[in-house]
């Protein structure tokens, strides 16, 4: 079976008018742990109460930055997580090959990359592989995955 390339990788959190803005950041670029050139983009926003909201992203600029990020992150993952991303990986993905994840902020503050579900960065990944099918490109994907060698 093939393996999928990926095309880019987007990382991005909210950091809301009660968290410090330079400790989100900080989280991030340990979670992007220098695989980026690129910097960071900011939109403000308003919340329900109208409470700011601040969108923070950064975008690989190449496809060979998206690479080396991937493979950063899939090593730093626990073993349980990345089990539970091969698992998971056809709910956590769209039609067109993105791979949605969520990393734990906090954990991420300092220096983990623990997947989360509550105050999280969100990452995602997206690849290109040659098929059409949803359930041919999640094998491809995780194939892929499969084949990054961790520690």
């Amino acid at each position: 079976m093939e393996t999928a390339s990926i095309r880019s990788a987007r990382v991005s959190a909210l950091s809301h008018a009660t968290e410090d803005k330079t400790k989100v950041v900080e989280a991030m670029t340990k979670v992007v742990a220098k695989s980026f050139s690129g910097d960071f983009h900011s939109a403000r926003m308003k919340g329900h109460y109208g409470n700011e909201i601040l969108l923070l992203k950064i975008v690989s600029s190449s496809p060979r930055e998206a690479e080396v990020f991937l493979k950063q992150l899939w090593k730093r993952l626990l073993a349980y997580d990345r089990e539970m991303i091969l698992s998971a990986t056809e709910n956590s993905m769209d039609q067109s090959g993105t791979l949605f994840l969520r990393v734990d902020k906090g954990q991420a503050l300092h220096g983990n990359v623990r997947i989360g579900s509550v105050d999280t960065i969100r990452v995602e990944l997206q690849f290109s592989p040659d098929k059409d099918n949803k359930g041919e490109i999640v094998r491809t994907v995780q194939k892929t995955l499969s084949t990054i060698s961790t520690p």
